[in-house]
């Protein structure tokens, strides 16, 4: 891959598989991914992220921690883009089985284990207004590409918080994946059916490269089972 305003890399995949007998396939591979960020989170407008509840901890600090004021609020976030993202690269690895236990049944079973380094994501609502407070405390200007915005209004409550677009420091995901699949040929047309379940036993994530990382399997959108079942028909004419 080479992007002009991304620069490239070389990707490359070894892949073997192992076949003892008709029935049995056993396969393995070893593979490494880049991408370039999207147009969007480079140079998107400015778009609305729903609301959070936090604690405004610049007030809860200069009210000497006063429980009115220290309590959490809905705010509106916004999500910026940056300019000065970088590529994600990953790291992935995988080891298989498929059995044939029929002509028309066939069971795969897949073990997986991928690494993302600087994958896009954006700073959250809590984090920001940490360093806003962290900039204050050290007598510095927060860069808004890095450790975003508070927007505050004239009698300086916060009017926004924005999520400046980022490159994770690291995500590393430990999984397995099961497929059921069958069909059947018949006078009426061909009749196919496949079941995927999948159970991710670890999802870490690192946000920050200085800051230790945790397991987010069931949380942001990374659930720890998934199930997919799909019923297809086709009858060529």
């Amino acid at each position: 891959d080479h992007y002009e305003d991304a620069g490239g890399a070389l990707s490359p995949k070894l892949a073997l598989a192992f076949r003892p007998n008709p029935q049995h396939l056993f396969r393995a591979s070893l593979g490494r991914g880049f991408h370039a960020p999207d147009l969007v989170s480079v140079y998107g407008p400015e778009s609305d992220a729903g609301t959070a509840f936090e604690v405004d901890l610049r007030r809860c600090a200069e009210s000497g921690n006063d429980p009115l004021v220290c309590q959490p609020r809905g705010y509106s976030l916004i999500i910026s883009s940056n300019p000065e993202l970088e590529p994600e690269r990953a790291r992935q690895a995988g080891l298989g089985w498929v059995w044939q236990a029929h002509e028309n049944v066939e069971l795969g079973l897949d073990l997986y284990r991928t690494q993302v380094r600087d994958q896009v994501g954006f700073v959250g609502a809590g984090r920001v207004l940490q360093n806003e407070l962290d900039c204050l405390d050290d007598l510095r200007s927060c860069d808004p590409q890095h450790d975003g915005e508070v927007r505050r209004n004239a009698q300086g409550r916060i009017a926004a918080i924005v999520l400046p677009s980022i490159n994770l420091a690291r995500r590393d995901t430990t999984g397995l994946d099961l497929d059921l699949s069958w069909h059947r040929d018949s006078r009426l047309g061909r009749f196919e059916s496949q079941l995927t379940l999948g159970r991710v036993f670890d999802h870490e994530l690192q946000i920050e490269a200085d800051r230790p990382g945790f397991d987010a399997v069931g949380l942001f959108g990374n659930p720890r089972w998934r199930a997919t079942l799909a019923l297809d028909f086709s009858r060529g004419v």
